[in-house]
């Protein structure tokens, strides 16, 4: 990171001179008339002096204006699809430095045992595998297999089932999937279903096909039509009253529909043949039957999947701070409280459309730096267990004690748990929105160099706590309005005519990012995609603004007026820009926006970094006047055509 974070001493303030013709650094320059001098801001600015291109006018191309320098000055493989940017490559690069300092104690354990290869021991966890496949075997009836298939995921043997949470009704519950992977593999090589508890709570339509095992008269649902997921939630321990099970899927859910499928092809087998499917082959191909060249790699793959947990609070007892989480925990009230204000001032929302959204925002729940408590339940005691496959079992019990100590929870004392468990361990450099639970996620990453620094500009950080503001509105965007304030199905519009305006809003949206060609010098003629891209778009702008807007009350509040207001809002701009600079090779831009196949594969929901710049800025008025833009430029957009919506 040294290259692109030089010291204080090293740093020139950017384009604050000739290039911005009305700004100046004069810290002297008295404001009122001379009476009273307005504040400065003297940290550093933590940018490189040559980071910019300033043969781009801002209003034809502001991300490389800002990065352009970047862009010239950085070397990628043109012939592979290749990135250099900050947030993909550097950044994660940074966070694995970190974790890779860190000692995570099951980790470390497993791969000690590892070690002992000797036939005895090998032999030893061979014929507790075969144990569990002969207690299979023995099943004389079907109630009796699933029940006891359930009991082995219990005891942490492998099984083609996966147990995952949602919430439903405010409270987790459980459901189950399967699929056909194995736990040593790569994290990015797993199959769909085993991100299926990341869509059921992304997807409002998904989740509403998640019904009842069984309920009350009003949510009712045929037990005998899914005999066997209520004996293996029986082994499990789990009562059916916290039991779910996927039913009709929606049209644009069919990619699930495997998932089901599988369900229904275990269930649909007479008893023989369900003893003789692809249990036993899970349980048998477990660790000890790697060899010594592949197991370490294979331990990490697996600790990916299982030890989340444990990584997480590694990673946080040794970088992350009290001061830190109170810090991002503060900055976040006030972004929710730039977001009521900005809903009260709304002028197209109906006064019941607004009291909908206030209430869902008032009620987010802000999951930060990490949990008040950890779970003891969720990590790993593996301090008598004497081989590697004893480790194995006793990480996946450990993550199985977990779910069930959650189910039945309210999602507000849930989300947090579940989602590092389950979903992204700290070491991800990543800030997430579960509609679900109605609950923002902010990973540590956001909330240390080179994202914040204690040092910096306060236009710079101001500028990281866009990514706050990002995750908020996704609770108001076009998935994200679909939820209510527990995370249920169930949009906040409260008529027609506001849910419309603001399909027309967004459409304003995907017509404009639809309009940016995204590589006109090396693709001519490949444009963004901003039907498949506007989720991240409306998140963008309305992060954008509610930083912005947080940051200029910053700001009055600090006594900033004249000149150096107009600075500090020119930095909080570029700092923007900044943290989306890079540079891609036109191959991984074509992956990027249309996919590696016809079916588009790798498609990436955000937009490249040069559109989300370009698209945010190009949409907010003080922009026209800060660098400033005029009708000529590529970038202009009519003031009434500037979309506004949230």
């Amino acid at each position: 990171m040294k290259k692109f974070f030089m010291s204080a001493a090293a740093i020139a303030l950017m384009m604050t001179t000739a290039v911005l013709t009305s700004c100046t650094d004069n810290n002297d320059i008295p404001a009122n008339g001379g009476e009273t001098a307005s504040a400065v801001d003297n940290g550093v600015w933590p940018v490189p002096a040559d980071a910019a291109d300033t043969t781009y006018r801002p209003g034809n191309d502001f991300f490389m204006y800002c990065n352009g320098g970047f862009w010239k000055n950085t070397t990628v493989d043109e012939s592979k699809a290749e990135n250099h940017c900050w947030a993909l490559t550097e950044v994660v690069e940074l966070m694995n430095q970190r974790m890779a300092a860190v000692t995570v104690p099951s980790l470390a354990k497993m791969k000690a045992d590892a070690t002992r290869r000797d036939d005895a021991t090998v032999n030893a966890q061979r014929e507790r595998l075969q144990s569990a496949i002969d207690r299979l075997a023995a099943a004389q009836t079907l109630e009796e297999a699933w029940r006891l298939t359930g009991q082995l995921m219990l005891e942490g043997y492998h099984t083609p089932f996966v147990l995952n949470l949602c919430s439903r009704y405010g409270r987790m519950g459980a459901f189950i999937t399967v699929w056909t992977g194995n736990d040593f593999m790569p994290a990015a090589m797993f199959s769909e279903e085993r991100d299926l508890s990341w869509h059921m709570m992304n997807d409002a339509s998904l989740l509403s096909s998640l019904k009842p095992l069984k309920g009350s008269a009003t949510r009712s649902f045929d037990t005998e039509k899914w005999p066997m997921l209520r004996y293996i939630f029986e082994g499990l321990g789990i009562p059916l009253d916290d039991a779910y099970v996927i039913e009709a899927l929606p049209e644009e859910a069919q990619r699930v529909n495997p998932i089901l499928a599988l369900l229904n092809v275990f269930q649909n087998l007479n008893l023989e043949d369900y003893k003789n499917s692809a249990l036993p082959q899970f349980i048998g191909n477990d660790a000890v039957l790697y060899s010594d060249e592949e197991l370490s790699e294979k331990l990490d793959n697996f600790a990916s999947t299982y030890l989340k947990y444990e990584r997480s609070k590694a990673f946080a007892d040794a970088y992350v701070t009290a001061e830190m989480k109170q810090r991002t925990l503060d900055i976040c009230e006030e972004m929710r409280k730039t977001f009521r204000q900005r809903i009260e001032a709304n002028t197209w929302m109906s006064d019941g459309s607004k009291h909908n959204a206030i209430e869902k925002v008032e009620a987010m729940t802000f999951n930060v730096g990490y949990p008040d408590e950890w779970l003891s339940v969720g990590l790993p005691d593996l301090s008598r267990e004497t081989t590697l496959l004893d480790d194995v079992l006793a990480v996946r019990r450990t993550q199985i004690a977990l779910m069930l100590h959650l189910l039945g929870q309210p999602n507000t004392k849930a989300s947090f748990h579940y989602s590092i468990a389950k979903l992204n361990d700290f070491t991800v450099v990543n800030a997430f929105y579960l509609p679900n639970c109605n609950a923002m996620n902010i990973w540590p990453a956001w909330m240390m160099v080179p994202y914040y620094d204690g040092q910096a500009n306060e236009a710079y950080n101001y500028a990281t706590y866009l990514s706050t503001g990002h995750e908020i509105t996704h609770g108001f965007d076009t998935k994200g309005a679909t939820f209510n304030k527990v995370g249920d199905p169930e949009d906040i519009w409260a008529s027609d005519a506001d849910r419309q305006e603001f399909q027309r809003r967004a459409q304003q949206l995907i017509d404009c990012y639809n309009g940016f060609e995204v590589m006109p010098w090396a693709l001519p003629g490949l444009y963004a995609d901003g039907v498949y891209t506007v989720t991240e778009n409306i998140a963008d702008l309305g992060g954008f603004l509610m930083a912005y807007e947080t940051y200029l009350r910053h700001l009055r509040d600090k006594g900033f007026t004249d000149e150096q207001y107009d600075l500090q809002r020119r930095r909080f701009y570029l700092a923007v820009a900044w943290q989306w600079h890079g540079k891609y090779t036109a191959k991984f831009a074509q992956m990027y926006v249309n996919g590696l196949d016809d079916q588009g594969t790798g498609k990436n929901v955000h937009s490249l970094f040069r559109e989300r710049v370009n698209g945010i800025v190009s949409n907010t008025d003080d922009w026209y006047e800060l660098f400033p833009v005029s009708d000529k430029d590529k970038l202009y957009r009519k003031a009434e055509g500037r979309v506004r919506i949230w």
